[in-house]
Parts: structure tokens; sequence; C-alpha cells
């Protein structure tokens, strides 16, 4: 059995709504006291989300209420700009998300003596001081 039109548009336009219309933005993490005792320069992101006020979605099916097309073409541009933005926005906060905190960790490594890195290496470093060296005379 065929749903309506009218049914199917509106579901559609239902799990759109439920599903995004949100905006996606790296923020700076406050400094605890290990990070402050190593002078960092960088800061740790956070990834954070705020949705879209319900008057922002209102206003774009006001303005596609006004369109001209079939409903199909009405449904698809709403679908393009609003999953549009909350794709584009997840995209390019997630890529500043990501450097951000690997340049943050490198810098962690570098400057921190308490750090992972740090630490493995001295760990590793005795026993290479206390071994032989030998030369092979070929």
């Amino acid at each position: 059995m065929k749903a309506p039109e009218s049914t199917l548009l509106f579901w559609t336009l239902t799990a759109l709504l439920i599903l995004s219309g949100c905006t996606v933005y790296p923020s700076k993490v406050p400094l605890d006291q290990g990070y402050a005792r190593c002078e960092l320069i960088s800061r740790q992101l956070a990834l954070n989300y705020e949705w879209l006020e319900a008057n922002t979605h209102a206003d774009l099916l006001r303005g596609l209420g006004d369109c001209q097309q079939s409903a199909e073409v009405c449904l698809g541009a709403y679908v393009v700009i609003v999953g549009g933005w909350t794709a584009g926005s997840a995209i390019v906060s997630g890529s500043v998300y990501l450097a951000g905190n690997t340049l943050h960790w490198l810098e962690y490594q570098g400057r921190c003596n308490n750090s992972g890195l740090r630490q493995l290496i001295k760990r590793a470093q005795p026993p290479l001081k206390a071994a032989p060296m030998q030369i092979s005379r070929y």
C-alpha cells in the first residue's frame, strides 16, 4: 500500500527536523594544574553543539511555503539548507578539533617532563647507556 504524498512529506519533514539542525563548534577546555606547570601555548579543544532555534526552522518553512516548485523540490531545498549547515559545521569544526588537539598533544609531549613519551624515553635510557659498544671489523 502506497502512503499518501502528504503523509510521506510530513514524516520526512519531521525526521529531518529531529535529526538535523544543529551547529557544531570547537571550544577551549579549561586548563588543569598539570598543563599549567608546563607553560603550554596551545589549549585542548572540545566539540560542542547547539540546536537551531525553533523559529529558525519556522522561518525556513515559511520561506519554502512561498516556493513555486513542487513539494519535492521545496523539501529538497530544505534538506540541503538544514542538512548542509549541520554537515558543514561538523566537518569544519571536526577538522579544527583534530588539528588543534594534535598540536596540543605534540606540544605537551615535547614540553612536559611528566608526559608519557618522556617517561618512556627515561625508562629506556639506562639499558641503552649500559650496553657495551661492539665494533665490527668488516
